[in-house]
């Protein structure tokens, strides 16, 4: 499955690029979820799982944020072009817009506060351009 997605692309530099994609989701999301927004989440407690439940569902997370990563850099070195770090904010920025898309869904179904869905969409879009920046340093073909 790995080898029919990645026909065409230089494979020892897509693994590495995929890597440090996912770290810089990883360690953003712990920032931005894990610490900015914590008091956000406190004061809307009873929209999320508590804290247990949600230790015991940490696997989902991390499966979420590898194959974010995975198919975030693949859909960058698809279409990659040679032309540095603009190319990497240029991508970042459209994969960002898909990415925070569902938020807007989620805003109109969930009640949550207008500050939060607005730190949502601004997070995410700094972390995927930030991706974005980071898929066109590690991969070169």
């Amino acid at each position: 499955m790995f080898t029919g997605l990645c026909a065409g692309l230089n494979v020892k530099r897509l693994i590495p690029a995929i890597l440090a994609v996912f770290a810089i989701i990883f360690v953003s999301d712990f920032i931005i979820h894990g610490k900015i927004l914590e008091g956000a989440y406190r004061a809307t407690a009873n929209l999320w799982r508590s804290d247990a439940e949600m230790k015991g569902q940490c696997i989902w997370m991390l499966l979420g944020q590898i194959l974010a990563a995975k198919f975030f850099t693949i859909l960058f070195a698809k279409g990659y072009e040679g032309k540095g770090p603009m190319e990497g904010v240029r991508f970042g920025m459209l994969a960002g817009v898909f990415y925070v898309s569902h938020y807007f869904i989620q805003f109109a179904v969930t009640p949550l506060p207008r500050s939060l869905f607005l730190a949502w969409v601004t997070s995410g879009m700094i972390q995927m351009i930030l991706c974005g920046i980071v898929a066109s340093l590690v991969y070169k073909k």
